[in-house]
């Protein structure tokens, strides 16, 4: 095995346990529901709002968007996973676009 194969594997290999550790395990929020943020699956107000942001531009988070969701009933466990799938989520995304961009697909 060359050294770039032995890179790849260990990267799908770090991916599959940051998307593990993103929706798999278990949580205060069910894993499904982790796994559609995830995956970028609409949902419903005020979590589409947050995910979005979270999704697109993290750092415009503010405070009133959290306190919408635990006045819906979230709590700060699972604002908190919700926030780790979408997140990794986008990157992952972000990341399969690169990777297509690099092999010549558009």
């Amino acid at each position: 095995m060359s050294s770039l194969d032995e890179k790849d594997t260990r990267l799908a290999e770090g991916m599959e346990r940051i998307e593990t550790a993103a929706w798999r395990r278990p949580g205060v929020i069910p894993s499904d529901m982790r796994r559609a943020v995830f995956e970028g699956t609409s949902q419903e107000e005020p979590l589409e709002t947050y995910i979005r942001k979270v999704h697109d531009a993290a750092y415009k988070v503010i405070d009133e968007e959290v306190t919408a969701l635990m006045d819906a009933g979230y709590t700060e466990d699972g604002i908190f996973e919700l926030t780790i799938a979408a997140a990794v989520g986008a990157g992952f995304k972000r990341y399969a676009c690169a990777m297509k961009l690099l092999e010549g697909g558009e």
